[in-house]
């Protein structure tokens, strides 16, 4: 064997034996290939509210995962805003019947289904909420006013992000605020409930909002209906029922919900108050539901099942006093909200009307503001 063989056999053995010698005399072991986990039990951790856990699983998935990513780090974020909802009961029903079992207050609209779709008319019948394809063959809701006896298209509720489809709307008495359930990337379910405002000045709709939990889930969430009058609200969804069925869930609507920090609550108990926790048979708003039906001109919810229907009913002298104050805003709100109806209605024959409305807004959130914290003074007193 020639020298230059010799050397390069002894770089061959230098190695081969080093690295042993370094790992014991053993070879280095093949790098631990990570198990995969199937997208099937990654759905399981999302419906489970395991959001953490699904990410975890699929940065080691060589699958196709984007979608599901997507869902598990928006499921993150929803879960560190989770709001304390007082809920009052909750029934199961037949999807297509779900609207019966909704009763609304007179001046809080109409809501109607047809072929699943579902239609918000306005208490004085001239403007409504309907849904109609756009160009790219998507259900978009969309904004009309009646003139004469014929409806006019004003501005779809889209916003400016992209979605698959939009159903199920209610707008406020304001005339303004517009709740309905989306289909698309900012959901976290199939469907998720959406917020947007009207903007009178461009005659738009704001960006649309995902309302979050608890009021959204893994599930499918349809609709989000509040009846400030009555102080119920109402939402439909289809978690944990079995095919054809929804829940709708009732409860005490509020400006500011409690919402639960990381430094208050752990992790465990964010979960149970978006899963919505049951609730005992005796917090039922089925008390209150008859005299709703049958409403007297005075009709003041003051607890889960207590209804005054006469300020000689109220055992606090200060809550009576508050009481009375409370009814007097309420129809100084109610008579600016139709003043302010009025004028929207008559803004495009005459335009001068522009800073009226904006006067008259301002007044209205003013009085809006009062009418709540007097409503909130009201039942603290009574209560005590």
């Amino acid at each position: 064997m020639n020298m230059r063989n010799i050397l390069l056999f002894a770089t061959f053995l230098i190695c081969i034996v080093l690295p042993a010698q370094r790992n014991g005399g053993k070879s280095s072991p093949a790098k631990a290939k990570r198990e995969t986990v199937s997208p099937e039990t990654i759905r399981k951790y999302i419906d489970d509210y395991a959001f953490d856990k699904a990410l975890q699983a699929l940065s080691g998935s060589d699958d196709e995962t984007s979608a599901l990513i997507r869902q598990a780090e928006l499921g993150v974020s929803m879960l560190q805003g989770v709001r304390r909802v007082d809920f009052l009961d909750s029934i199961v029903v037949d999807k297509s019947v779900f609207l019966e079992a909704i009763r609304l207050s007179e001046g809080s609209g109409r809501l109607s289904l047809t072929d699943s779709l579902v239609t918000y008319i306005n208490d004085f019948g001239d403007v409504r909420i309907v849904c109609r394809p756009d160009s790219l063959n998507r259900l978009v809701l969309t904004r009309e006013h009646k003139v004469g006896a014929k409806w006019h298209a004003a501005a779809d509720a889209a916003g400016e992000h992209d979605f698959e489809t939009q159903n199920f709307p209610y707008l406020m008495p304001d005339g303004q605020t517009l709740y309905f359930a989306e289909r698309g990337d900012e959901s976290l379910g199939g469907y998720d409930i959406f917020v947007t405002r009207y903007d009178v000045a461009s005659k738009q709709f704001l960006r649309a909002e995902n309302i979050g939990m608890p009021f959204n889930s893994p599930a499918n969430d349809y609709m989000y209906v509040v009846d400030e009058q009555a102080n119920l609200g109402w939402f439909v969804t289809d978690r944990r029922q079995p095919e054809g069925k929804v829940c709708i869930y009732v409860f005490r609507p509020s400006d500011t919900y409690e919402t639960l920090s990381d430094a208050d609550d752990n992790p465990e108990s964010a979960v149970t108050i978006a899963r919505i926790p049951a609730f005992t048979s005796d917090r039922s708003y089925r008390d209150v539901l008859p005299a709703m039906q049958h409403k007297p001109s005075l009709f003041i919810v003051i607890d889960n099942a207590t209804v005054y229907t006469d300020l000689s009913q109220f055992r606090s002298p200060t809550a009576r006093r508050i009481a009375a104050e409370w009814l007097t805003r309420r129809d100084e709100l109610e008579k600016n909200r139709k003043s302010l109806d009025d004028m929207r209605r008559n803004y495009r024959k005459q335009p001068a009307l522009h800073d009226s409305i904006l006067e008259a807004e301002q007044n209205v959130h003013q009085l809006e503001a009062t009418v709540h914290t007097l409503e909130k003074n009201m039942r603290e007193a009574e209560i005590k």
